[in-house]
């Protein structure tokens, strides 16, 4: 997929190529005359991070293509090595050249609760002497960006330094289209900061008419962001009826919605009908059972696949939030999810289904169940007076429980929210939330054991 370029201008031709999850996996430049200047090519993971970037020049002459970037990440971006390498013609590295280290070329992005990078600064330190000794040192700030509301940069209180791309909401900037910082690539749509809109209409604008197609983050940018978001997925455990259902959460539901910036929660029963069937009767599978735990969420996964996935848009993603023996639950239901939407007929859902986040909280057997590859970022809480045989933190998860939790026991209600990430709302609206526990009424037609 490419934007076409515009011949017979005297500026620069652009190309852009996507792949079929809408994120940009290449970028060329053309003079005048529609000769290749250069490219830019983007390595991502599974997930669509962008973990390596490589630039091929050419004055038709001679050509270089360097490895130009190698991003740096924990639960999300943190910035960038710029250490460049030429890739053409360059000799083995066998010799025994010392060792050298430049500090400067490291970059680390500082940003805000809505991933606006507002600074970045480097791994070099700069001394102010007193004297003959270093009083103190001040950080290297390679780039600085202050922000009108919908992100457009204020003038005198930004720079940057050279090549960066990065700015409001953490997205990249086409700064060869319109100028430094007035043109941003979401990958499912482009965005002016100037205007606060985007260049394309909202997919989901029927379901919110009182909101124009193209605007940004419901006109509410300092609390919204919108790159994405959509459902919430909140996987209960073990319960006396109310699986599947908001009650089972205590508030603690709302809580982490409100920490995510997503308030469209569905609901689904990860115990396959809690105590009632923990010794194997009414479904057959025992929920104390690692493996048929996982197995029941397969099955549901694929017969609510269809129902999750058609309601996404373009860019949104799934996040989940798991308690106890629903993480095992949860681990099936999301192959589930991918098992149906691998199937030749669903091709084309199968783009659009991006794990973005997971917090999986008193992990029940939690050691049979370390991180699932298909997720981009899976956190753990763990009460420390929590006395329920078995329960560990996820095995590669990153354990974001707090002080406070170390006074908590197994019981959701109160455990913390603390490092949940806020991935962007959906545009400020609530959908009603979808329930569909195994001892609840109200669910859709989509829970339904799969053919």
């Amino acid at each position: 997929m490419a934007y076409p370029t515009e011949t017979g201008s005297s500026k620069e031709n652009l190309t852009f190529y996507y792949d079929p999850s809408g994120n940009r996996i290449a970028k060329h430049v053309y003079d005048s005359g529609n000769d290749l200047l250069s490219s830019t090519f983007y390595i991502r993971d599974a997930q669509g991070n962008i973990l390596t970037t490589y630039k091929f020049t050419t004055d038709g002459m001679s050509s270089s293509y360097m490895l130009k970037e190698r991003n740096l990440y924990g639960s999300s971006r943190l910035g960038a090595n710029t250490d460049s390498l030429e890739m053409i013609g360059v000799s083995p590295l066998y010799d025994m050249t010392p060792y050298s280290h430049s500090l400067g070329l490291k970059q680390f992005e500082l940003t805000n609760h809505l991933g606006n990078v507002l600074a970045e600064v480097s791994d070099r330190k700069l001394p102010y002497p007193n004297g003959t000794v270093v009083d103190f040192y001040q950080p290297h700030i390679t780039s600085t960006s202050d922000y009108y509301l919908f992100g457009m940069m204020m003038e005198g209180r930004s720079f940057s330094r050279e090549g960066y791309r990065y700015g409001f909401n953490g997205k990249e900037n086409d700064n060869d289209v319109k100028g430094a910082g007035n043109q941003q690539d979401y990958g499912a749509r482009i965005y002016d900061p100037r205007v606060g809109r985007w260049l394309s209409t909202d997919p989901l604008q029927l379901k919110y008419p009182d909101l124009t197609p193209c605007h940004f983050a419901a006109s509410t940018p300092i609390q919204a962001k919108d790159p994405d978001g959509k459902v919430v997925l909140f996987i209960n455990g073990q319960h006396e009826g109310e699986g599947g259902t908001s009650r089972y959460w205590g508030k603690y539901d709302q809580r982490a919605m409100d920490a995510l910036g997503d308030n469209s929660a569905r609901y689904v029963d990860g115990a396959i009908g809690g105590w009632l069937n923990t010794l194997g009767g009414i479904r057959g599978l025992s929920n104390t059972s690692a493996s048929q735990r996982h197995l029941a969420g397969r099955l549901q996964g694929i017969a609510d696949a269809s129902d999750i996935i058609n309601a996404l848009g373009e860019g949104e993603t799934i996040k989940i939030v798991a308690h106890s023996i629903g993480v095992g639950f949860s681990r099936g239901y999301v192959e589930g999810l991918i098992e149906w939407s691998s199937k030749p007929e669903n091709a084309q859902a199968r783009s659009r289904l991006v794990f973005e986040y997971e917090l999986d909280i008193s992990p029940f057997q939690g050691s049979q169940f370390p991180v699932s590859k298909f997720v981009k970022t899976t956190h753990t809480k763990v009460g420390g007076k929590d006395g329920v045989l078995t329960v560990a933190p996820v095995a590669g998860a990153i354990n974001t429980s707090d002080a406070s939790d170390a006074q908590k026991g197994h019981a959701i209600g109160e455990m913390s929210t603390s490092k949940i990430p806020n991935l962007g709302n959906n545009g400020g609206k609530t959908d009603r939330p979808v329930q569909q526990g195994s001892n609840n009424t109200d669910k859709p037609a989509a829970f339904r054991k799969p053919k």
